[in-house]
């Protein structure tokens, strides 16, 4: 019995001490998403394909890859099987942007973005449009590690949108 309750407190503390939680990672205080997408395409096929989404405000192709400022992105919270109305009202209310670098590694390519921040799409009493919001300040509590309520919906809605952002069609693959 007092096995089952030294796990049953120490098992969900433990979550919340993860570095890497729906592909974002948290490294010296700074959050990143980083996923490796396969691919049977060449690095230029890839970097093209990507470029062409026209999800950046400024890219450039380079020898090591592709890097650039992703365009202020409205996120779909259906896709990632929630309402406008069930999302943090900091994601809904936001749109989202970061830097993004994407390396091609032979059969994959991996893609990190970097720098987010969250844009407010409205005026209100305690914000103005255009405002931005560094991420760490939603994603991390007072310690540096994941806030409670970033591991649960808003890590898997922003998760789910990046891959989508970044993932190839499969006739692209």
């Amino acid at each position: 019995m007092k096995i089952f309750l030294l796990l049953s407190f120490f098992v969900p503390g433990m979550l919340f001490c993860q570095d890497t939680i729906n592909h974002f990672k948290l490294e010296n205080g700074h959050v990143t998403w980083e996923r490796s997408f396969p691919t049977s395409l060449s690095a230029y096929q890839v970097f093209s394909n990507i470029k062409a989404t026209n999800i950046f405000d400024i890219a450039t192709i380079d020898s090591p890859g592709l890097t650039g400022k992703l365009k202020p992105y409205d996120l779909d919270f259906k896709g990632a099987g929630y309402s406008e109305w069930t999302a943090p009202i900091y994601l809904s209310r936001n749109s989202f942007d970061g830097f993004c670098t994407v390396e091609f590694q032979g059969d994959k390519y991996l893609v990190t973005v970097s720098q987010m921040q969250l844009i407010m799409k409205y005026d209100d009493p305690m914000t103005q449009k255009g405002e931005t919001l560094p991420f760490e300040k939603i994603a991390l509590n007072q310690t540096n590690g994941y806030s409670a309520g970033f591991v649960k919906s808003p890590s898997a809605i922003l998760d789910y949108n990046l891959s989508k952002m970044f993932g190839m069609p499969p006739n692209l693959k």
